[in-house]
């Protein structure tokens, strides 16, 4: 399957994060000339609203669905003359995670991009238990936005590979959206000195990489890395490079300690300040042949 970004979803709980999701999505659809469906899923007989001198509580099913209704279609005029792409609003019934997956499939969705710390306005609806879950039941991309989140925009993207398979699943998606927002890829392997050529086959896959990314016109640098606690790295690295972005995958055992994910995934996710695109194993494949290997490239 090739990544091509038409349509993102995004999931809007009206908090000050679905806004910054939001915002960042529309930068991605304005970059891609994508459509912007944003979704909200009612699934409480209770909203609280906040308004002037004080807090309004409303029970009324057909006045919630009333009020959400026109504050989601002021959300996206307002967002489709900001970024000048077409916005689409949904609104449905029932728990955020099912339904955010459940759409992204019925209106053929490439992304979803959401937050992770719904806060203030509704209920907290999109907390890192909800992004988990979408991350890995999505069956197309998912990048997840904290609330420390405040810059918009992708100039420079992590991505991490090792020697497993599943690691290369996430290559062409990074790939295509670096050079559709003219990224910078920061490309970051995994040394396993531990197994029988380990290295060299690294090096290899590595080349591949770097192959695309110049069939691309991606401007990219390569950097090897012996580490303990991968997950940890990826952040730090993340951090060092000012990475507006972290690629990786939502669940498997690498060949390198623990895995860059599994686990791990749940630490990038819930602890990266950096947003993260999380793909489930074979969505993508990127298969690798012979390549030469550099350490920078243009």
């Amino acid at each position: 399957m090739s990544f091509n970004l038409r349509k993102i979803l995004v999931p809007i709980d009206f908090s000050k994060t679905s806004e910054q999701a939001l915002r960042n999505a529309g930068e991605i659809a304005q970059n891609n000339n994508a459509e912007l469906i944003l979704m909200h899923a009612l699934h409480t007989n209770e909203y609280h609203f906040d308004v002037p001198d004080k807090a309004l509580r409303i029970t009324n099913k057909a006045e919630i669905e009333e009020i959400v209704n026109k504050k989601l279609g002021e959300l996206a005029a307002k967002t489709s003359k900001e970024f000048s792409v077409p916005v689409k609003k949904v609104l449905v019934h029932g728990k955020p995670a099912a339904k955010i997956v459940e759409w992204a499939e019925e209106e053929n969705a490439d992304l979803i991009v959401m937050g992770t710390h719904g806060a203030s306005g509704f209920h907290e609806y999109f907390a890192g238990s909800n992004a988990n879950k979408v991350a890995h039941l999505s069956s197309v991309p998912v990048i997840t936005i904290n609330d420390g989140k405040k810059k918009t925009g992708i100039k420079n993207i992590v991505l991490p590979i090792d020697r497993s398979r599943h690691s290369r699943e996430k290559v062409e998606a990074a790939v295509k959206l670096a050079s559709a927002c003219k990224a910078k890829l920061h490309i970051l392997g995994f040394i396993d000195h531990n197994r029988d050529n380990g290295y060299k086959k690294l090096q290899m896959i590595l080349g591949q990489v770097e192959q695309l990314a110049k069939k691309e016109g991606v401007e990219f640098q390569t950097r090897n890395l012996e580490a303990e606690n991968e997950a940890v790295e990826v952040l730090k690295y993340g951090g060092m490079v000012d990475a507006d972005l972290v690629v990786t995958m939502t669940d498997h055992e690498s060949h390198v300690g623990k895995g860059l994910l599994g686990t791990a995934f749940k630490h990038i996710i819930n602890h990266s300040r950096i947003p993260v695109m999380s793909m489930n194993p074979h969505y993508y494949q990127f298969s690798v042949g012979d390549g030469s290997s550099g350490t920078n490239g243009q």
